[in-house]
């Protein structure tokens, strides 16, 4: 991501769990189940403990169902309003845990 300081960008990230994510056509509602949306300098590590990454809570898409472009029934969405921090290049990645942040699975475009 090409970064102007303070511009604002709606970034939304999926996830997909059988019995989890597949109980209906909106996000489904999962104790333990935390989104986050990170930020760091790009070609830099999400996973490294010393990475320099920003991470935000994101939140459930509440507009995500059949409507929806691109929608998938099987995944979830959820979603933040990232604010550029600084002029420059920044990697994005999002992280879901499903034992409330005590462990996560790091996840990019792929």
């Amino acid at each position: 991501m090409r970064a102007i300081e303070g511009a604002e960008l709606v970034v939304y990230g999926r996830v997909l769990e059988a019995g989890v994510t597949d109980q209906s056509d909106a996000v489904d509602a999962v104790d333990g189940l935390v989104a986050e949306l990170g930020y760091g300098a790009r070609d830099s590590d999400p996973e490294a403990v010393e990475g320099g990454w920003t991470w935000i809570a994101a939140a459930a898409n509440a507009a995500w169902g059949p409507d929806s472009e691109a929608f998938e029934a099987d995944w979830d969405e959820y979603q933040v309003t990232l604010t550029a921090p600084a002029p420059g290049d920044w990697d994005l990645a999002y992280r879901f845990s499903r034992d409330g942040g005590e462990t996560w699975t790091v996840c990019d475009t792929g």
